[in-house]
């Protein structure tokens, strides 16, 4: 298990620099770790959805209601309970028509859930894929919850080599191989446990606004 603190640590020693150059300091380094990790979360989140499996409930007030901030993807929603009917996903244009259905509105999450009229419950239940957000890693103590500990070091090769820190033509042609080779490694062993997942009827992934 490898902590903000010690994926610098990782990052520094591949760029052969100390944490008293300007160049690997925490106000360089700390943001550009975060960005890997939430990279590698997304291609988690792409590659094996159900690795990132997760559920929850939304409120609803007036039919409108949030989604949890930590959401890359919707794949279900259902009313009742978690085993209840499963609302069906129709444009926001359409909804005022529709019957037991919903549309979503937002560029990133928290996502906005409206329901049709005829939707009595004040609670949805959802499965959704989880993100990392903005800030997850926040501090020097934090671990990268949602990537598998074994797998760890793929955050520090991502910053590496997506940040081109330092220039990443200078880096060791075995380094880059590594990187690579741990990436593949992840995904693998993520499908491998927990399958390659089933594409969200919602079509609804961060950044893609309120309907593809």
């Amino acid at each position: 298990m490898a902590t903000r603190s010690e994926l610098k640590a990782q990052l520094r020693a591949m760029l052969g620099l100390s944490s008293d150059d300007p160049l690997a300091s925490d106000v360089v380094l700390n943001p550009i770790l975060n960005w890997a990790y939430q990279g590698v979360v997304a291609e988690i989140a792409d590659l094996a959805p159900d690795a990132l499996w997760a559920s929850g409930t939304i409120a609803l007030t007036a039919l409108s209601g949030s989604t949890v901030a930590g959401v890359y993807q919707i794949r279900s929603l259902r009313d009742t309970d978690a085993e209840g009917t499963d609302l069906v996903r129709v444009p926001r244009s359409e909804l005022p028509m529709a019957s037991n259905a919903y549309a979503l509105t937002g560029v990133e999450a928290p996502f906005t859930v409206r329901v049709s009229a005829d939707v009595t419950t004040s609670t949805l239940y959802y499965d959704y894929t989880q993100a990392a957000g903005g800030s997850d890693l926040i501090a020097d103590s934090t671990v990268p919850a949602l990537v598998p500990t074994r797998f760890h070091d793929v955050i520090a090769l991502e910053a590496l080599f997506s940040a081109e820190l330092g220039g990443e033509q200078t880096r060791p042609a075995a380094l880059r191989q590594r990187h690579q080779d741990r990436k593949a490694q992840l995904f693998a062993y993520l499908v491998r446990v927990a399958g390659p997942g089933t594409a969200s009827r919602t079509r609804m992934v961060v950044g893609q606004g309120e309907w593809p």
